[in-house]
């Protein structure tokens, strides 16, 4: 467990918004929040149930990334990146519903292969966030 100093530090040390340095950051806050629930409100300690079920599922959807991240090499991310442009691209002057949402789609996918290229740059491969050192979470947040 990260001390909440260390936790602090880890967080105020940038302002990256990648969705893995999301996920890390609402993880360790969560778990800091549930060690000390002691000294928390009243209505924070009602819904102390609920915080544990998010603290299961954010760690559940931060493996099924890590697994995603561990599999794919950079240069697959590159080919993946410049496939989805195109096909943004190609959509961009098109319209209908089922374009919005397509277009939309594809926008997510590829933000998140430019999310792993800028993590891959860092790390190759995730860890359990629990692996971590602070100086290596403090990488997320850069």
């Amino acid at each position: 467990m990260i001390s909440a100093n260390d936790l602090i530090s880890i967080i105020e040390s940038g302002n990256n918004q990648n969705e893995i340095s999301n996920i890390i950051r609402e993880i360790l806050v969560l778990e800091d929040k549930l060690s000390n629930s002691d000294s928390k409100s009243f209505y924070f300690k009602m819904g102390i149930e609920n915080q544990k079920e998010k603290l299961f599922d954010l760690k559940v959807y931060y493996s099924e990334i890590k697994e995603e991240f561990n599999k794919i090499s950079v240069e697959k991310l590159i080919e993946l990146t410049v496939e989805l442009q195109e096909d943004i691209n190609e959509r961009l002057n098109k319209v209908g519903m089922m374009n919005a949402i397509s277009l939309s789609s594809l926008k997510s996918k590829l933000n998140q292969a430019k999310d792993f290229i800028t993590v891959k740059s860092y790390f190759d491969k995730l860890k359990d966030i629990e692996e971590y050192t602070t100086e290596e979470l403090k990488v997320f947040f850069k």
